[in-house]
């Protein structure tokens, strides 16, 4: 008995010691397999952006063919003779902008093509309309989003000027307007990528992607046991937050056009992203309180979400998303005090992932500072007095600070989630360990009274005890030694694993040379010793060990009605194998 109890620890030690670093080894591949996915998205994005040539399209900027004249409510009005750059507008404003069509840079069939945020637009060219966007949605008390304008250049205006008109509905961050090409018609669709770096185009669709994937990945892994709610949150989270920056640096406009869908979708986003984010950040937090703050912010704001959805949808002037924007501010503001609460006030767990948000956590927050500034200097006017570099003014930050954001958040649950399914590896190992038996690999006596006890509590009406046992164990382990009775025993249990697949019940080595087998259908049982039996004659006649294996074998049968407990019945079968086992070998086999 001591020897055995010893190699079983032995076995547990190297077990443990094999999956530890069999658990280590996975961990670093999935990380690394992560980032090798991102990379290998943004490898193939890119691919995608070299083919279709953006960099060679024949176009011309028109930023230094530009003059600007600001319109005040008032009737006041400010000239900005042959620049593009100008005092931010304010919501009321009408910007009205000449765009001078070079000669010299005649292209056939061209259209004209800037992007404008949230403005009622007419392009037009000696009086003619030639495109407008916008009054409807002003009408409708609708917020009109992130545009970008193609408009069809006749033929006879070269060598003259358009004229856009913009009316503000919001304050504008930006003293400046450019990003106004002339292009081929029919290439214009690829505007957006002439306004935006690669290495932005890039990342915004590989994050975006990547989040879709997350998504699925992590839905998958919630039905499945193996992850939180937080995972779900922290890919919408920041498939939101993709969304909108797409929306915003336009690029959505690669793949649809739609001037009504990408508003709402650019709005709805910008609103969500506070709810799902107090989602994600509730499972951060250590400290009940700020649970519960995290889950009421995520009721509030979902329900402002609504909210703005629903006035939107009724165009309710003074509400909908353009309405409400002053909220998502607010929202905005909640968000970053949440997160430094939770991170200074010690409230977030404390484990290997904290580095990695932390730190992406800090770059954020300065380059969000950068952001602030920029964007005051901007509607303030000052920058424009200044003379402040035009590469800063007409940069915006954005972009570099949600990716900066997600992948810490992306690289910060990875790394939990890696450990997470390390620990849970480690204690189905234990378990294993636990409840199964080191011979034959099939449950052991430990996992067998586990299930009897249960057996016992569940009253159940119907059930076949068989109780299996070796014949002539002790006479091989005395005459050809304990190995050859060691052989005997794994053979019948693979003998009886093999015959119990698929049914319903549960089975074990109870001890020794001794198994039981408990299903709830009769038919099963004897399905169950039709199938031991031929597996075990295949196995002698092919001469699988140096001897033949017999085993003698006990049923009882529980039906409903009878008063016999699990225990009696376990006995009554126990009985039967008895008295097989005599019936075969002729005299007292115990």
């Amino acid at each position: 008995m001591t020897s055995e109890r010893v190699s079983s620890t032995s076995d547990a030690n190297t077990v443990l010691d094999y999956t530890d670093r069999a658990v280590a080894r996975r961990r670093r591949s999935r990380i690394v397999g992560f980032v090798l996915a991102l990379l290998s998205l943004a490898v193939i994005i890119y691919l995608i952006a070299s083919y279709a040539g953006i960099r060679h399209l024949q176009a011309s900027c028109l930023d230094n063919e530009v003059s600007v004249t600001v319109q005040h409510p008032d009737g006041n009005m400010e000239s900005y003779p042959d620049s593009h750059r100008f005092a931010s507008p304010k919501r009321g404003d009408t910007v009205h902008v000449t765009v001078n069509l070079p000669a010299r840079d005649r292209i056939p069939n061209a259209a004209l093509c800037f992007f404008n945020y949230n403005s009622v637009l007419k392009v037009s060219y000696h009086g003619r309309p030639l495109y407008e966007h916008g009054k409807e949605a002003l009408q409708a008390g609708r917020a009109s989003g992130h545009i970008v304008a193609r408009v069809l250049i006749p033929n006879e205006a070269w060598g003259q000027d358009m004229t856009i008109d913009m009316l503000q509905l919001e304050d504008n961050s930006a003293s400046n307007i450019h990003g106004i090409y002339a292009m081929s018609s029919t290439n214009a669709w690829l505007y957006p990528l002439l306004i935006s770096s690669q290495p932005e185009f890039v990342a915004s669709y590989t994050f975006c992607l990547a989040s879709i994937v997350m998504l699925v990945v992590f839905t998958a892994f919630f039905w499945t046991g193996r992850s939180t709610r937080q995972g779900i949150y922290l890919a919408l989270f920041c498939l939101c937050l993709s969304l909108w920056d797409m929306s915003y640096t336009s690029l959505v406009y690669l793949v649809t056009d739609d001037t009504t869908f990408t508003p709402i979708m650019e709005y709805l986003a910008l609103h969500l992203i506070a709810v799902f984010f107090f989602g994600y950040l509730h499972y951060e937090c250590r400290n009940r309180r700020q649970k519960f703050a995290c889950s009421v912010l995520m009721g509030i704001t979902g329900a402002i979400a609504v909210f703005a959805l629903a006035t939107e949808a009724m165009g309710i002037v003074g509400l909908g998303f353009l309405g409400m924007l002053n909220v998502t501010y607010v929202e905005l503001a909640a968000m970053a005090i949440a997160m430094a609460n939770v991170a200074l006030s010690g409230g977030m767990r404390l484990d290997a992932s904290r580095r990695a948000l932390r730190l992406g956590t800090g770059i954020t927050v300065a380059l969000s500072i950068v952001e602030a500034m920029r964007v005051f200097l901007n509607r303030s006017g000052i920058a424009l007095t200044l003379g402040i570099s035009p590469i800063f003014i007409e940069s915006t930050l954005a972009p570099v600070i949600i990716i900066t954001f997600e992948s810490s958040l992306y690289v910060s649950y990875i790394i939990r989630l890696v450990k997470t399914l390390r620990t849970r590896t480690e204690r189905l190992q234990l378990e294993r360990i636990a409840y199964t038996d080191a011979l034959t690999g099939i449950p052991n006596r430990t996992s067998l009274d586990q299930n009897i006890e249960e057996l016992r509590s569940s009253g159940a009406k119907r059930y076949s005890f068989l109780f299996f046992d070796v014949d002539r164990l002790k006479t091989v382990n005395d005459g050809l030694g304990h190995e050859a009775g060691d052989q005997m025993i794994q053979l019948v249990g693979r003998a009886l694993a093999e015959s119990c697949v698929g049914c319903e019940g549960f089975y074990g080595r109870y001890g020794g040379d001794e198994f039981v087998v408990c299903v709830y259908r009769k038919y099963e049982a004897d399905q169950i010793v039709h199938d031991f039996e031929k597996i075990l004659s295949s196995a002698n006649k092919s001469g699988y060990l140096s001897l033949t294996v017999e085993v003698s074998v006990g049923r009882a049968d529980h039906v409903p009605g009878s008063s016999l407990t699990v225990d009696e019945e376990l006995r009554r079968a126990d009985d039967r194998m008895y008295a097989d086992k005599v019936r075969r070998e002729g005299k007292d086999a115990r």
